[in-house]
């Protein structure tokens, strides 16, 4: 594949960091605010540690929060 047109394009580079950083950020705040309510620190602390772009986040989410449906 040839990835030449995204760094002929400065700006949808930029835009697609920023994606993901808004991205993994969402996702890291809402299961960390759950898992600090719910007294998980372990989940806690691999929320906040390690890098996943949000699937470690939301995998405890769908395991472990108990939303009002």
């Amino acid at each position: 594949m040839d990835f030449y047109w995204i760094y002929s394009q400065p700006n949808t580079l930029w835009l697609s960091a920023l994606a993901l950083i808004l991205w993994t950020t969402f996702w890291h705040l809402i299961s960390g605010w759950y898992a600090a309510k719910q007294k998980n620190k372990k989940w806690y602390l691999a929320i906040m540690i390690l890098p996943s772009i949000g699937i470690i986040p939301i995998v405890y989410l769908l395991r472990h929060c108990r939303c009002k449906k």
